[in-house]
């Protein structure tokens, strides 16, 4: 925790907010560590806020399923979705239709 916080500063002293660093901080009701398998039943309300606009970035889309539900938990906080970022997409999956709307998508590469 200590490494996460001391990355998370960082970025804060550069003027830079990173929902990836904040997933596991400002949280008193984890656990242990999580599969994924595992539904999750806390929200992280500290990550985000309304002045917030965010890149939501992922290694795969498949079916959107995630993406779309973060991007929904990113909006409840307030904050707007900038768009999308991937490394890989599966367009035979069709997540990206899953994600069609006012939101930029971006993939590296796509099969």
């Amino acid at each position: 925790m200590e490494i996460m916080e001391a990355l998370q500063q960082a970025f804060l002293d550069r003027g830079v907010s990173s929902l990836s660093l904040t997933l596991s901080l400002g949280l008193s009701d984890r656990e242990g560590m999580y599969d994924c398998a595992t539904p999750h039943t806390h929200k992280h309300t500290d990550a985000v806020d309304e002045s917030d606009v965010v890149l939501i970035h992922d290694d795969v889309i498949a079916t959107g399923g995630t993406a779309a539900a973060t991007k929904r938990l990113i909006q409840e906080a307030g904050a707007r979705v900038f768009g999308f970022s991937f490394l890989v997409e599966l367009s035979f999956l069709s997540g990206r239709e899953v994600l069609a709307g006012d939101s930029k998508i971006h993939s590296v590469l796509t099969f």
